[in-house]
């Protein structure tokens, strides 16, 4: 099965996806679904490892590091978990970096995973698809 999440989510090629995608993106509310992940940008890297895991046994995904912080949100009896605002900054050196780590921790090692990096002076954002 062939998966699109990075077109699929942001409706355009992932090679014309730029920062400011991401933005606009969380400037509404996003949920969370059985194929889209949000870590803010202070994620650990073991919760990463866990995340592809679970999307490589399942349908794939798409992992976004340095969603805004997480805010409940009550309707009634109701309670939903959103994500809106500012996107939070990873310390992550690079899509190499995270691919090194994927490799060395992640058995059997992952295939197909793509992932866009915007590197700022503020810090990181990834968008990690796992197929």
């Amino acid at each position: 099965m062939s998966t699109n999440y990075l077109q699929s989510f942001f409706n355009k090629p992932v090679e014309e996806l730029n920062l400011s995608d991401v933005e606009h993106f969380f400037s509404i509310e996003q949920e969370e679904t059985s194929t889209l992940e949000f870590k803010t940008g202070e994620t650990e890297i073991i919760n990463l490892y866990k995340e592809i895991a679970a999307f490589l046994n399942t349908e794939g995904g798409l992992i976004i590091i340095g969603s805004p912080r997480e805010q409940k949100i009550i309707a009634g009896k109701t309670e939903k978990r959103i994500c809106k605002g500012a996107i939070t900054y990873s310390n992550f050196n690079s899509k190499d970096w995270l691919f090194q780590k994927f490799y060395a921790n992640i058995t059997p090692s992952p295939v197909g995973i793509v992932i866009k990096e915007f590197l700022t002076e503020k810090g990181n954002v990834f968008l990690i698809e796992v197929p």
